[in-house]
């Protein structure tokens, strides 16, 4: 083997991959392996290294997108594996790629809440969660009528609804919301029904509209405790609007 060629034997629990490229292609693309073969790190005299890392697909992916130019298959590799992956070997070139694949082709209203809550759980990247974060803010209507938002598990959906700059036009949107993520599982999750409730602003709605609620929703006819609590909200704000009436007269 050229002395100036080297083998990544890259593993993980179950795949192993063998990857050679010109030592010089891997320092060019990646600060990573720069750092390992010019530093006087012990891998920078050998021929073959080691590397444990999760996903062996997708550094091979990577350093024949940016060593051979080979394309990247979008469709038989998942985004945030991939950009982890660059971002982990500090492919600059490879992270770009796929952050503009993520921006521009793949980042939909059916998939940003995952995509959000998955990124803040791995950190991938701060650049990709600011932009999705967003997304999930401004397009809270909307997103509540996609099945992403319907799977969420309880803690996720929590964590969103009481989101910070969360932009809510109409608050029956959020007890709608929360409706339907209900009713998708109703037999295990009507016991949060009453702590959602919590993250609705019910003094933003009007009497008539908490009048609705009280008369049309199934899983609030199931709960006492919400019925009373609705009820004595009502009656607040007749109360204050009747007051306002008599200063007014």
């Amino acid at each position: 083997m050229p002395e100036s060629e080297i083998s990544l034997l890259v593993t993980n629990d179950d795949t192993k991959l063998t990857l050679t490229y010109m030592k010089s292609s891997l320092t060019d693309c990646s600060s990573y392996f720069a750092a390992m073969f010019s530093l006087n790190f012990v891998e920078s005299n050998k021929s073959n290294v080691h590397i444990q890392f999760d996903y062996p697909s997708c550094l091979q992916a990577i350093l024949d997108f940016v060593i051979k130019k080979n394309e990247i298959d979008w469709e038989a590799c998942n985004p945030f594996k991939m950009l982890h992956t660059s971002t982990y070997f500090q492919i600059h070139e490879a992270s770009a790629a796929c952050k503009l694949f993520i921006f521009d082709s793949w980042l939909t209203l059916d998939n940003c809440l995952t995509t959000m809550f998955t990124f803040k759980q791995y950190t991938i990247d701060e650049e990709v969660l600011n932009y999705v974060t967003v997304m999930c803010q401004r397009e809270f209507e909307r997103i509540i009528c996609t099945e992403q938002f319907l799977k969420l598990s309880y803690d996720l959906l929590e964590s969103y609804l009481n989101m910070a700059n969360l932009i809510v036009n109409d608050e029956l949107d959020v007890f709608i919301g929360i409706s339907q993520w209900i009713e998708y599982d109703a037999r295990t999750r009507f016991p949060f029904f009453k702590a959602l409730l919590q993250t609705v602003h019910f003094a933003n709605l009007s009497v008539k509209e908490i009048e609705n609620i009280l008369k049309h929703s199934y899983f609030v006819k199931k709960n006492t405790e919400v019925q009373i609590l609705l009820k004595m909200i009502c009656d607040i704000k007749l109360n204050q609007t009747e007051s306002q009436t008599s200063d007014n007269s």
